[in-house]
């Protein structure tokens, strides 16, 4: 369920460029995870039964695909509140054979801190179009933009995302006196 003034961050595959050109599916991993507690990105399944996409406690790196033309929301839960950095790469095959990928760092505030802390926080990985080199892969040109439409949605969710645990937050503190959940889940009465 989706409360009113909370964000919920999610991720999508309907930019109609990326839904007409891509084949099949974009591949999302999870390739880094740091911060003071545990990561969990996961699914209400059938019957409210979570299916984890990604959790931070285990080996990474870790996949799962985004269909095309899908629209979804997940449940970001951290066990403590400060900064986390989580570092992701997708990639994607389109249907002329090319393969693209690229990586960023979400960046989540968590708690009652300046969300300015996220983004001023070192990472290990740097944005690139190939995790080795920086340079396009042998399939692209250096002026092929193709993977500007996978980010566009990426970028925007973790933006939202560290508004979003913030207000949840400091709601929660306001609501419990002083102790706040780090998570909210869409099935969650409130």
């Amino acid at each position: 369920m989706q409360q009113e003034g909370v964000l919920w961050p999610g991720w999508n595959s309907q930019e109609p460029r990326t839904a007409a050109e891509v084949e099949r599916e974009v591949t999302w991993k999870l390739t880094g995870a740091e911060g003071p507690g545990d990561f969990v990105l996961f699914l209400n399944g059938s019957f409210g039964t979570p299916t984890v996409l990604f959790d931070g406690r285990k080996k990474l790196p870790q996949e799962t695909g985004i269909e095309v033309n899908t629209h979804v929301h997940g449940n970001w839960a951290f066990t403590k509140p400060g900064t986390y950095l989580l570092d992701v790469s997708m990639s994607a095959r389109t249907k002329d054979g090319r393969e693209h990928d690229s990586k960023r760092t979400l960046r989540f505030s968590v708690g009652s801190q300046d969300p300015a802390k996220a983004f001023a926080a070192k990472t290990s990985a740097e944005p690139s179009a190939t995790p080795d080199s920086g340079q396009p892969s042998a399939n692209e040109t250096p002026s092929d933009d193709s993977s500007a439409p996978l980010w566009w949605g990426i970028g925007a969710a973790a933006a939202v995302a560290a508004l979003a645990v913030t207000v949840v937050w400091r709601r929660g503190r306001r609501e419990t006196g002083g102790t706040a959940p780090t998570s909210r889940g869409e099935g969650e009465n409130q």
